[in-house]
C-alpha cells in the first residue's frame, strides 16, 4: 500500500515536470494531483514504509516527513478558513503549467488536505503507540476515515459524478483519492494486524 501511494505521487509529479495531463490527472477530464499533494503523498507513503522497517533511523524519519505534511496541511486549511492566499501550493513547485492549471483544478482540495493531515497523524501515532496502546486504536479509526474518504471520492469519478464537480469548492483528484485509500487500508492494517503489516504495506 505505502509504495503503491509512493508511486501514484512520483508519477504525478513526473507529470507535472513533463506537462503530461494523463500522470498528473490519470485522464484528461479529471482534475490534476497538485504538486503539493503529490509530495505528500510520496513523503507519507515512504514513511509507512519504513515505519515497518528494520531501519534504525525510521522513527526519525517519520517524526520529520510526518510533521512536514501536517504543517504544510495546516497551512492549506489556514487558507480555506480565513479565505485568504498565502502561496502554499506555490511553496515548493514552480513548473511551467502549473499556473494555467491553478485557478481552475489544480488546487489542493479541501478534503485532500484533510486527509493527506490525517494520514500523517496517524503515521505519527504508530510510530509512538508502544508507548501508548490507545493510540493504536486512534490510528486504525483514521486508516479507516481515511481509506471510506478516497472511496467515496473514487466512486464519484467511476461511476461519473465526481463530487464538488459542479459547486465552487475544490474537488479531490482521482489519483489523490486512489492515494488515500491505500494510506487508510496502510496505516489500518500496521496498526490492527502488526504481524501481516511486512506483507501488506
Amino acid at each position: 500500500c505505502a509504495f503503491l501511494a509512493f508511486g501514484i505521487g512520483f508519477v504525478a509529479l513526473i507529470g507535472w515536470a513533463l506537462d503530461s495531463k494523463f500522470l498528473f490527472s490519470m485522464n484528461p477530464n479529471y482534475k490534476p494531483m497538485p504538486p503539493n499533494g503529490a509530495l505528500s503523498s510520496i513523503i507519507v507513503g515512504t514513511s509507512l514504509y519504513i515505519l515497518n522497517s528494520s531501519f534504525s533511523w525510521k522513527k526519525q524519519f517519520v517524526f520529520i516527513g510526518c510533521s512536514f505534511v501536517a504543517v504544510i496541511s495546516i497551512l492549506r486549511l489556514v487558507e480555506y478558513a480565513l479565505d485568504t492566499y498565502i502561496g502554499i501550493d506555490f511553496l515548493f513547485f514552480h513548473f511551467k503549467n502549473y499556473g494555467k492549471w491553478y485557478n481552475t483544478a489544480a488546487k489542493t482540495s479541501f478534503f485532500g488536505v484533510i486527509s493527506m493531515g490525517l494520514a500523517s497523524i496517524g503515521i505519527f501515532l504508530l510510530a509512538i503507540k508502544r508507548d501508548y496502546k490507545i493510540l493504536e486504536y486512534i490510528s486504525i479509526f483514521i486508516g479507516n476515515a481515511i481509506a471510506i474518504i478516497g472511496t467515496v471520492f473514487s466512486l464519484g469519478y467511476i461511476y461519473g459524478v465526481p463530487l464538488f464537480y459542479s459547486s465552487n469548492q475544490v474537488p479531490m483528484s482521482f489519483n489523490s483519492a486512489i492515494s488515500f485509500i491505500l494510506l487508510g487500508i496502510g496505516i489500518s492494517l500496521a496498526g490492527s494486524i502488526p504481524e501481516m503489516r511486512h506483507r501488506l504495506i
